[in-house]
């Protein structure tokens, strides 16, 4: 009889020790699953400020880009403007002279030669001063997109 009792009371034990255990490991899986949710909360608080700061540098990046060509724009319409109306001018005065008797005798062939180099020569910088603002505009604009 006291074999079996003593068998009896090992088992009851044994039960509770597996009860006891059973206890303590989903009481570690919870306080791990709940450190997980945490870290994961976190790591995507993080992620979304990241990505606000990111919206917000390009936003300003955007912003002084468009500025800076509306700049570059605007000079360089003036630029043109003063080319075109110095252009104007010496055409004019040009004009002038060769419809002028007493100056269209005096007025040499090298003269005129002189003058439709300068003119073409005006030509040439106005040209090239537009395409070297094109093409620091698309330098900005590619380095803006790379970031």
């Amino acid at each position: 009889v006291s074999t079996q009792s003593t068998g009896e009371a090992n088992r009851i034990r044994k039960e509770e020790t597996k009860k006891k255990l059973s206890g303590l490991h989903e009481k570690k899986l919870e306080a791990v699953e709940r450190q997980q949710r945490e870290a994961s909360d976190l790591l995507a608080k993080t992620i979304k400020q990241q990505l606000d700061f990111q919206k917000e540098s390009h936003s300003i990046l955007e912003e002084q880009m468009k500025t800076s060509h509306e700049q570059l724009e605007k000079t360089l319409a003036e630029q043109q403007k003063q080319q075109s109306d110095l252009l104007k001018q010496q055409t004019h005065t040009m004009v002038f002279l060769k419809h002028d008797p007493v100056t269209q005798s005096e007025m040499s062939s090298e003269q005129h030669k002189t003058h439709k180099a300068q003119k073409k020569e005006l030509k040439d910088r106005i040209s090239q001063e537009r395409e070297r603002f094109k093409k620091n505009i698309d330098r900005d604009v590619n380095k803006l997109k790379a970031k």
